[in-house]
């Protein structure tokens, strides 16, 4: 371990990780059949001319003519770019991430383990019993296209980065799940961004990544995420909006007048 610094974390109290595959599985279990569609890649939206209406067009030719849009749709945001809000700034790093399954169980302690060496920091999170999360700080962004697409040129990357690390981390990084690596240019929205943009236009507005996208090592994202979703049910509750107006029509004005409230 001589030239590696190692920063440990102990968890205290309710502090977890989870897969965001886990979460999304279970918010969705928790809506009627029908609710979610997966799988539909946002091209564009526009307004009709007539009604106003948002109409979101997808990459396979279909389109939806929408009462509302909540745009959660990363920091690369179709619908923060139709709301004109400023582009996003980069980081001149990226992130390597993936996951490790262990069949018969790690040896990690339950905590937030981060390594540097050499100007590359590898953080490593248990989730459960039998699985790691970790990560890869590039303190550069790759040149060569076939990095961001090909999850063998990820992992050779990323292998070669922590050549001189500790074979336990070696070894975490051969054995990790392939379809789990994605290596990601780190974007984030300025502060004074958020204080100066506007979030809404009609009944369309941006939450989570979409809206504040932040660097992954402020932990704070998926958190501020759910917050956003929390904050806006809570400005349409007050506002009456807790209930469906003529069976199955929202009411639109009020679902405005909440957007801007909140």
């Amino acid at each position: 371990m001589a030239n590696i610094s190692l920063l440990r974390v102990p968890w205290d109290g309710e502090a977890r990780c989870l897969r965001r595959k886990d979460l999304i599985d279970t918010l969705y279990a928790a809506l009627p059949l029908g609710t979610v569609k997966f799988n539909f890649q946002l091209e564009s939206i526009k307004l009709d001319q007539h009604s106003t209406k948002p109409i979101l067009r997808f990459i396979d030719g279909s389109s939806i003519r929408a009462k509302v849009v909540i745009g959660y749709d990363s920091g690369k945001s179709i619908i923060a770019n139709f709301l004109n809000l400023k582009p996003t700034k980069m980081f001149p790093s990226s992130a390597i991430r993936g996951l490790t399954n262990y069949p018969n169980g790690h040896s990690f302690e339950h905590e937030f383990a981060r390594l540097w060496k050499d100007n590359i920091l590898v953080g490593i999170i248990p989730v459960v019993d039998n699985m790691v999360y970790w990560f890869c700080l590039l303190p550069y962004i790759p040149k060569d296209e076939k990095t961001w697409i090909d999850p063998g040129v990820i992992q050779q990357v990323t292998l070669e980065l922590v050549s001189d690390h500790p074979q336990e981390i070696r070894k975490m990084i051969e054995n990790t799940d392939m379809k789990s690596l994605s290596i990601t240019h780190m974007r984030y929205r300025a502060p004074w961004d958020l204080l100066t943009g506007s979030f809404c236009k009609g009944t369309v507005t941006v939450a989570g990544d979409a809206m504040h996208v932040m660097g992954p090592f402020l932990g704070q994202g998926g958190s501020a995420g759910l917050e956003d979703s929390v904050v806006l049910a809570r400005t349409m509750a007050q506002l009456g909006l807790n209930g469906f107006e003529s069976g199955s029509k929202l009411m639109v004005h009020g679902v405005e007048e909440a957007l801007i409230g909140s």
